[in-house]
């Protein structure tokens, strides 16, 4: 049998692998792709919390308004400002609230800013509601207030 012998010219040994040159290229490529993917993630993460800010700012000034108008259903609250605190998703909110008058008798208009931080830095959200006084309707044992009956409009024969 005759033995082959592996001939090793420059040429070939030239052509076997990747030079510095590629391989440098090839990690810059994959540096700016990595980079580029940390920051669409932290972006992404940004947005998160911005959205969870304003919804929960939100419902914290939604409910500072419900809290107003039933303390003050049949007398409207005192104009002037004040500031609280409110713990709400394990997070604690600054509500300012704002109360003007419109100019209508017995009627008030009620601003709530509710902010992320004391320094009143971030706003989350700013609500703003009418409060009026409602009048007291005595009623009897027969479900009849001032002499009209009530009549159920759900459906049904009532």
């Amino acid at each position: 049998m005759m033995a082959v012998r592996a001939v090793h010219s420059p040429a070939a040994s030239r052509q076997s692998g990747f030079t510095l040159i590629e391989v440098l290229v090839a990690l810059a490529i994959v540096a700016v792709g990595i980079v580029a993917t940390a920051k669409a993630v932290t972006r992404s993460i940004d947005v998160a919390q911005y959205t969870e800010d304003r919804i929960l700012g939100t419902w914290v000034a939604s409910n500072r308004i419900s809290e107003i108008r039933l303390a003050n259903r049949y007398t409207p609250p005192p104009v002037g400002g004040s500031s609280s605190e409110v713990v709400m998703g394990g997070r604690t909110w600054l509500v300012n609230e704002n109360v003007s008058e419109t100019g209508v008798e017995n009627a008030v208009r009620v601003d709530v800013e509710v902010f992320t931080d004391k320094n009143q830095t971030n706003r989350a959200a700013t609500l703003f509601s009418y409060v009026v006084k409602q009048t007291q309707k005595k009623k009897d044992t027969l479900g009849e207030a001032d002499g009209v009956r009530q009549v159920n409009t759900a459906g049904g024969d009532g």
